[in-house]
């Protein structure tokens, strides 16, 4: 019987000079067990090796008196990046290590070599290149495989690559028990999201939601875990909690970033052991409830302040989504608006109208501070209110005009914190004239040309804008 490889991929030993052999590092790692060993004397023959099969770990000889193993060392690093690449250097060449390791090398030893240490070195470089290849493997998947197919994510319209992602994400991580955190802005769809976690292998369980900002601590306690009430003449009774209720299903917790420090040590019995105490009882209970929770607060700067435990934080974020805001992916708002339009209609019951050509250019020059939620609070009011024909712009134009008031007086007020204040400028300042076509030129290429729209971003008539353009034009400043 072939006794078996160790690694599964071969550790390569590599000196140009075969008078100056490897023998003695080849024999102590077939001693310690890695007996999958490949020789290479020969530059043509390393190449040719590393082509041709896969390679986790190359040991290579490097002289400071002889240039080729340098050469052959910059060579490898250049061509194979990814590859764990451990100088072997004299003793009297220990800067020779040092420059090695400046070049890319993971790490160096020193001949005559001490086993242990060379077993270290190695075991270390395999494990890190293995880690490497499992994270470009999972990146890889996550970014380029198509949208899933399955029913649980339905209702996510999407074809933002981001979005794509976090969806073969929670696929991917469907069969962990362990919880999942999305954060993210409200109105970003995190509930949806969380909802399709579940339904994803648990959609034959259910499903509960809780609001952490509408519970004090007795009431988090009683809703999650039940109370057991004892009567002098009679039976006991029981009040289940969400934790019973969903056994084998999911608990959602929304707005994680409320809950107070009692009820975070509550929380964290029950994630970390999988056990909780209904109030009144005197024993423990065991829970098969997976955890998922929403917050739009970042936890850290909560933990640096004293507001959130750190243990939990970490019991939290074994898989944390951050779900992109609607200004970051206004790729889906096309999608989004044919979607919520038709929705409306079934809602209104009414026939659906067409959306102008412009809707989505015009909403996609809007920050949505609201995100998805407002963009469907938008469109939901515009078709209540539609009588017939094109759907009209009217709601959304108020909209856009409504918030662009609100951060008129305030949008240059204080540059160090506004983030809609901040300008970039080089340093050669453009004149007066030369800035208002610089924010036409911008106003028209966020508008794709459209002039109303851009003449709404910038705040005068359609008819200025037009005349600002002819005068652009005119001495030869295209802006289309």
């Amino acid at each position: 019987m072939q006794p078996t490889k160790h690694p599964l991929h071969p550790i390569l030993l590599v000196d140009n000079d075969p008078d100056h052999s490897l023998w003695d590092i080849e024999k102590n790692l077939i001693s310690s067990g890695y007996n999958h060993l490949e020789v290479c004397h020969k530059t043509p023959s390393v190449f040719k090796q590393l082509a041709t099969h896969p390679v986790n770990v190359a040991l290579i000889h490097v002289r400071s008196q002889e240039h080729s193993n340098m050469d052959l060392f910059r060579s490898i690093i250049k061509d194979y990046p990814r590859l764990s690449l451990i100088a072997i250097v004299d003793r009297q060449d220990i800067p020779q290590g040092e420059r090695c390791m400046k070049h890319g090398a993971f790490d160096y030893i020193i001949k005559p070599v001490e086993q242990n240490r060379m077993i270290h070195v190695i075991r270390h470089a395999i494990e890190a290149h293995e880690l490497r290849s499992i994270n470009q493997d999972l990146q890889n998947k996550l970014l380029n495989l198509p949208i899933s197919n399955h029913q649980a994510f339905s209702n996510i319209i999407t074809q933002n690559r981001k979005m794509l992602a976090i969806i073969n994400y929670i696929e991917s991580i469907s069969q962990s028990s362990r919880p999942v955190f999305l954060s993210g802005e409200s109105g970003s769809g995190k509930t949806t999201l969380a909802k399709a976690a579940h339904e994803v292998t648990r959609s034959q369980c259910p499903i509960y939601c809780v609001d952490a900002a509408k519970l004090d601590d007795y009431a988090f306690s009683e809703t999650l875990f039940g109370q057991h009430f004892h009567f002098m003449n009679s039976a006991d009774g029981i009040q289940k909690g969400l934790v019973e209720k969903a056994q084998n299903g999911s608990l959602l917790i929304q707005n994680i970033d409320h809950l107070s420090l009692i009820s975070q040590n509550k929380l964290l019995r029950l994630m970390k052991d999988n056990e909780y105490i209904p109030l009144g009882a005197d024993k423990k209970y065991k829970s098969t409830v997976r955890i998922i929770v929403t917050g739009n607060t970042d936890l850290k700067n909560m933990e640096e302040n004293g507001r959130f435990r750190k243990d939990l934080i970490y019991q939290l974020t074994h898989h944390h989504i951050q779900v992109p805001p609607l200004r970051e992916r206004i790729d889906d708002i096309p999608l989004l608006i044919h979607h919520f339009i038709e929705n409306a209609a079934i809602q209104y019951q009414k026939k659906i109208p067409t959306p102008p050509k412009e809707l989505a250019t015009l909403l996609e020059t809007y920050p949505f501070p609201g995100n998805v939620r407002e963009l469907k609070e938008l469109i939901f009011e515009a078709v209540q209110q539609h009588k017939n024909g094109i759907l009209s712009t009217q709601v959304f134009r108020r909209t856009l005009s409504t918030s662009r008031h609100c951060h008129k007086n305030t949008l240059f007020s204080d540059l160090k914190e506004s983030a809609f204040g901040m300008v970039t400028f080089s340093k050669i300042l453009p004149t007066l004239k030369q800035t208002s076509w610089l924010v036409i030129a911008e106003a028209m290429r966020r508008a794709k040309g459209n002039q109303s729209i851009a003449s709404h971003l910038l705040g005068i008539s359609q008819q200025a804008l037009s005349k600002r353009l002819q005068n652009m034009e005119a001495k030869r400043i295209f802006v289309r």
